[in-house]
């Protein structure tokens, strides 16, 4: 599932199945033509991705893999409930690197493995309270290999 947002992207609570929309990753494709696909049935928030996907299972377990034309293969290993992928869509010209060279929309991709956006104001969320005293431990592991 992914946590659905409302148009400012700020959660609405609620979780919804990806299974046949735009979101749904769960056999390999494009992240390109899923954004085409969810643009004509006008179901992304915003021009392209930026939502947290939510990761079945506990412990440490595979998350997403990608896999770019030419074989290098990102492997994403986490113990965090949600994964948050952003496509680039609001990179804009004016984002300009390190070495100067300026970026366009779609340049790259964020994956952020994470507790769920909003979760201390959406109650149906795994809760993210740490009391004093408390402790907070994640893992994420992030793979690099060649297909």
């Amino acid at each position: 599932g992914y946590t659905a947002v409302a148009p400012d992207l700020i959660p609405t609570g609620e979780i919804i199945d990806v299974a046949g929309t735009a979101f749904d990753f769960r056999q390999p494709r494009r992240i390109g033509e899923a954004r085409a696909a969810g643009a004509a049935a006008g179901t992304l928030p915003c021009a392209g991705f930026d939502n947290n996907f939510c990761v079945r299972g506990t412990g440490l377990r595979e998350q997403l893999r990608l896999t770019s034309p030419d074989g290098l293969q990102l492997t994403v290993i986490s113990d965090t409930p949600g994964i948050q992928i952003y496509d680039g869509s609001g990179l804009a010209e004016t984002a300009v690197s390190g070495q100067g060279t300026p970026f366009e929309a779609f340049a790259g991709v964020a994956i952020e493995p994470q507790e769920y956006p909003d979760a201390p104001n959406q109650p149906t969320f795994p809760s993210t309270v740490l009391r004093p005293g408390g402790e907070y431990r994640r893992t994420t592991q992030w793979l690099l290999s060649q297909v």
